[in-house]
């Protein structure tokens, strides 16, 4: 819907500018979603419910000056015979819109030139000052005030404040000419709510000799609603594993994968294992895609043919069939739509076939895929193309054949492949295979041969093979990402002041005492069945402060002060309804959370990241720490483990000015910092609350004095919908 206000300029001792307007509505989408929860042995399937909500936006225009007529601006100018005369007024633009991903607002003038309406002989006009500056005699000029928030650039020729003048024989207020063509002047790129409005001023300076009347022009300005954002969701680097069992479309736990001795008695990652927890790598996903492509890290089976019959043009009949067969029992959530097409027989070729994957629960991954992964910068499976090794995107790799286990930068595209020649630990995979595969083949010809297809080597090399070769089968499955949980200790970049994910992140904002802007965060304690994940702080936010300055561990009062302190001030996304209640050892209060933002980490929350097997904070004396390296109250032979191998690292993270990389966290703290307090009071104690401390190695959950002067800070955890990220 377009709606259009025209207003003019007028003079007869007086200015008069009218006003348009344009109005742009577009749609705009909210999606919910549903989990359903089901009993053990049930089917369960997800679903989602949209509301969709229109983007709707008013724009209106009205003169600081209320006694003018509605649509028109009026100034007036009374010439002073002797000299020269200065007036202005100013109109308020003013947008009310819903868009969630803002508006832009525009101005433009039919003539840059004041003419005389009715015409007169010969014509008089008030031309457009020349350049910015103060108001030469007998020009006309705008300004917007540059102090007013959402200005572009363009605003930046202005001063920050205006005011009105009338009859003023000079001024020192600074004008430029009004746009002929269509020029943004202002513009928001998220929700706002309520109305903004804009100010500007128009202003005429002219001589005495001036003939009396009106001039005008006609002011167009445009508010246009940009389109929603494309909802965005979490994004899998290259290579991330991920443990999954197909056959019950849930995630499941590395201890899961552990236990699985497979179908045939070789684990989990055994070559044939179809069944049962298993370990999958995640490839190029995309922030707007909410599911994600994950590969085995085996082969389902270990040799087939590409196409027996030695002919690529009908496409991998063998290697098709056993997919179905490896896969088709895996669990309906994993049920495709989709299909792979290959034809070149436009260019001369005679291949031509699609894979139609429809019904099916998995698909074979395409030369182009991996190319993609590898960012080869000419690959293109529908050219000629020659074998390339994955480290160097080149058919020469001199150095490859000794990278050893693990060291390659696609070793996991290799996983678990054995060649008769070829070592494939040898050449940087992380495990060899159990047995020997060659391999495994992808969906894709070799498009300039009638007998070749792609395959993926023991070598690290995508390489051409006879299609009558036997290779591999290794499915590729497709997972809703709210299905996956965030692992311990995942890196999130967040900026809590407006509610969204980041990509600014600076070192200096984890400095200690930092609460602004773009922060790095690690989510623990996740489940796939929550839409929200915890997010612990990669410092604190402040670096020293007392649980309770009274010496009593019935509540953490200054803490929990400054907690509101550090972060009442960010994003209302993030207002919480939660509270966390302490009974036992002779201690009750609550910490109401509920209209904050953030809250603290519990110490039954570490040990629950740790895993430790007895430790309850209700009953746990403070003599029952738990060094987090070995999950026990003793830290075995406590030797140094350099910096990032302390398997849980993160959660000391900045933790000490010198010593915290040397027992194991990634970083240094930049101030003289100890660790930070939990929410959690010792049940045996009347004086002590547990506190993180990397003062030993691999870092540790400890009892301290609630009013102990050594510094321990606040490190706050917010709880994020998984859909901002």
């Amino acid at each position: 819907m377009v709606r259009t206000i025209k207003s003019l300029t007028n003079k007869s001792k007086n200015i008069t500018i009218l006003l348009i307007g344009l109005i742009t509505i577009i749609a705009g989408i909210i999606g919910l979603g549903i989990y359903q929860s089901n009993p053990a042995n049930a089917e369960s399937l997800d679903t989602k419910l949209n509301v969709n909500i229109a983007s709707v936006l008013a724009l209106s225009v009205d003169s600081c000056n209320t006694s003018d007529p509605n649509g028109q601006t009026n100034i007036y100018i009374t010439p002073n015979a002797g000299g020269n005369s200065q007036s202005n007024q100013c109109q308020n633009v003013n947008i009310t819109t819903n868009a969630s991903g803002g508006y832009e607002l525009s101005m433009e003038t039919s003539s840059s030139t004041l003419n005389h309406n009715p015409v007169l002989t010969p014509q008089a006009t008030i031309p457009s000052t020349a350049s910015t500056g103060v108001l030469a005699p007998d020009t006309w000029g705008f300004a917007i005030p540059k102090s007013q928030s959402n200005l572009t650039s363009y605003a930046d020729i202005f001063s920050s404040s205006y005011s009105i003048e009338t009859n003023t024989p000079s001024s020192s207020q600074i004008y430029t000419t009004t746009p002929t063509t269509t020029t943004k002047f202002a513009e928001t790129d998220t929700y706002s709510g309520g109305t903004d409005s804009y100010a500007l001023y128009f202003g005429a300076n002219v001589p005495g000799t001036k003939p009396s009347g009106t001039y005008q022009t006609t002011i167009t300005y445009t508010a246009i609603s940009a389109p929603d954002p494309l909802p965005t969701y979490r994004t899998f680097a290259n290579g991330t594993a991920i443990y999954y069992n197909p056959n019950t479309g849930l995630e499941c736990t590395e201890t899961d994968y552990d236990n699985n001795t497979g179908s045939l008695g070789t684990g989990a990652s055994g070559t044939g294992n179809n069944t049962g927890c298993m370990k999958w790598y995640t490839f190029n996903d995309d922030e707007y895609s909410d599911r994600v492509d994950m590969i085995l890290d085996h082969s389902t089976t270990a040799t087939v043919a590409w196409n027996s019959s030695g002919s690529n043009a009908t496409g991998p009949s063998e290697l098709t069939t056993q997919l179905w067969t490896d896969t088709d029992g895996w669990h309906n959530k994993l049920t495709r739509s989709d299909s792979y097409t290959f034809n070149n027989t436009s260019g001369g070729g005679s291949i031509n076939y699609t894979i139609n994957y429809v019904g099916h629960k998995a698909r074979l991954i395409s030369a182009q895929e991996i190319a993609t992964i590898t960012k080869h910068p000419t690959f293109d499976e529908a050219a000629p193309m020659t074998s390339f090794y994955l480290e160097t995107n080149s058919y020469d790799c001199d150095l490859c054949s000794t990278l050893g286990r693990g060291n390659a930068k696609y070793g996991w595209l290799f996983d678990r492949t054995l060649g008769t020649i070829y070592n494939a630990e040898a050449y940087g995979s992380p495990n060899n295979s159990d047995v020997i595969d060659s391999g495994y083949w992808t969906s894709s010809p070799v498009s300039d041969t009638t007998n070749l297809a792609w395959r993926m080597g023991p070598n690290g090399m995508l390489s051409r093979n006879t299609v009558g070769l036997l290779a591999g089968v290794r499915p590729v499955v497709t997972v809703q990402k709210t299905a996956l949980k965030y692992q311990n200790g995942t890196e999130v970049y967040f900026n809590p002041e407006t509610g969204a994910k980041c990509s600014n992140y600076v070192e200096a904002n984890s400095d200690t005492g930092n609460n602004e802007g773009c922060m790095k965060w690690y989510s623990f304690n996740d489940t796939p069945q929550s839409d929200a994940v915890n997010l612990l702080l990669d410092h604190n936010t402040t670096e020293d402060v007392m649980w309770n300055s009274s010496g009593s561990n019935a509540g953490p009062d200054e803490l929990t002060t400054q907690l509101w302190t550090d972060t009442d001030s960010w994003h209302a996304s993030l207002t919480r309804s939660d509270s966390y209640t302490v009974n036992y050892g002779g201690k009750n209060f609550t910490i109401n959370y509920s209209g904050h933002k953030a809250r603290l980490i519990s110490a039954n929350e570490i040990a629950q990241i740790t895993g430790h097997p007895t430790f309850d904070e209700t009953t746990s004396t403070s003599s029952q720490r738990i060094y987090f390296e070995t999950n026990t109250n003793n830290c075995g032979d406590c030797l140094p483990l350099g910096q990032g191998n302390a398997k849980y690292g993160w959660l000391f993270d900045r933790t000490h000015i010198s010593d915290c990389t040397i027992y194991g966290c990634p970083n240094n703290s930049n101030v003289e910092t100890h660790g930070y307090w939990t929410s959690s009071p010792v049940s045996n104690s009347i004086a002590n609350a547990w506190r993180v401390s990397s003062s030993d190695t691999g870092g540790r959950l400890e009892s301290g004095r609630v009013d102990n002067v050594v510094p321990y800070g606040l490190r706050p955890v917010i709880t994020v919908s998984k859909y901002r990220l």
